[in-house]
């Protein structure tokens, strides 16, 4: 669900549905409708009660005018939207012990997981050795979003260990089947350029045979930070995914990841050619080798 403004006077709402390796938004009726011209929303942020908070510009003139000096800037205003007659919560996880906040990455209110995951990151030179065991014990064997929470907090608190990545990677052979914890262990692995010749193997398995194109997104766009005789047997599987050839995002992805390519070794491009069943890649492949080394 995400809310947005349309010209501020009200706020609108599109419901994102998984289409391919991305989402497409689907309008649903308006949220709210302030009535008033002037009303320019900017910001919603929640509280731990899933109540919103709205910063509202308040001005005559539209907020990218120009002229800076026509806005009257001690016009804004701040609404709180409540659902019913709900009492605030005072929550305070700043005195929670790090066991304490690592079993909050299970809440379901996400306010809640999101600010225990920043602690034991501001925390993480202090963290006790248990805290590490316990994260990584739980991967795969909890809910998606709690399992993706301890891996995020594994890697925030630089305790994320290859073999955690390697599990990831691996799940859907081991049964777990949660496309975005291989699309996270594929990022997360090349946060620092250099992951190692394990992972670049497991990287060129996902790419031939993983059914996500969440996955394959993630592989190709990984293959940004890889080396060109890193990135060939990844480009390779991806370039064969035929089924790829109409998706809003791939295609073009793939070819950032093959254009280096191309470009370093002409050989190597033409034998990506032979094997791309994608048309607009061949067509990208064949141009950039008639444009040579220019």
């Amino acid at each position: 669900l995400f809310m947005g403004n349309i010209h501020g006077q009200r706020l609108n709402v599109d419901v994102p549905e998984r289409k391919g390796s991305g989402y497409v938004g689907k309008h649903a009726p308006d949220f709210l409708n302030f009535n008033d011209k002037w009303s320019q929303t900017l910001d919603q942020r929640y509280d731990p009660d899933g109540n919103v908070f709205i910063i509202d510009w308040y001005d005559k003139q539209q907020c990218h005018t120009g002229n800076a000096a026509a806005h009257d800037r001690s016009n804004g205003r701040i609404y709180k939207i409540v659902y019913g007659d709900k009492k605030a919560t005072q929550v305070d996880l700043a005195k929670a012990t790090d066991r304490a906040l690592a079993e909050k990455l299970a809440d379901r209110n996400q306010f809640t997981a999101r600010h225990a995951r920043i602690l034991l990151q501001e925390r993480a030179s202090k963290a006790p050795l248990g805290l590490k065991e316990y994260l990584s014990g739980r991967i795969g064997q909890v809910e998606a979003v709690e399992t993706l929470n301890c891996l995020w907090t594994l890697h925030a608190i630089g305790a994320l260990d290859e073999s955690e990545l390697v599990f990831c990677l691996s799940s859907r052979g081991l049964g777990l089947d949660i496309p975005e914890l291989r699309a996270w262990a594929i990022q997360l692995s090349c946060e620092d350029k250099h992951p190692s010749g394990n992972l670049l193997g497991l990287f060129a398995h996902l790419a031939k045979d993983d059914p996500s194109p969440l996955v394959r997104l993630y592989l190709a766009s990984a293959c940004q930070r890889l080396t060109v005789a890193e990135r060939l047997p990844i480009v390779e599987a991806l370039l064969a995914h035929a089924e790829d050839a109409t998706d809003h995002n791939l295609p073009l992805m793939y070819w950032y990841a093959t254009e280096p390519i191309v470009a370093a070794d002409p050989a190597k491009g033409a034998l990506l050619l032979a094997k791309a069943k994608i048309p607009l890649l061949r067509e990208y492949i064949t141009r950039r080798l008639a444009a040579g080394t220019k």
